[in-house]
């Protein structure tokens, strides 16, 4: 069930959408769109700013999947 979607929302929109289903915690967030990824955690990842899908799961990871290849970072939003 898709829990909400937002389709080119202005940038406070998008925050408060995000704020508040990571605050609850109760669904997958999906993303697309220009990112850069600079992690310097235990899995330390880099990435240079392209089109990037970021998937948050519920246990708090974090996944970025690029179109071309198969380059993917996971990243744990923490290290413990």
């Amino acid at each position: 069930m898709i829990w909400g979607q937002l389709l080119s929302p202005a940038l406070v929109d998008l925050w408060a959408f995000l704020m508040h289903a990571l605050q609850t915690g109760a669904c997958l967030i999906q993303v697309g769109g220009l990112a850069e990824v600079s992690y310097p955690g235990r899995a330390a990842s880099m990435a240079e700013v392209g089109p990037y899908l970021v998937i948050t799961k519920r246990d708090s990871s974090l996944q970025t999947s690029c179109a071309e290849g198969r380059e993917a970072a996971e990243l744990a939003a923490e290290d413990g």
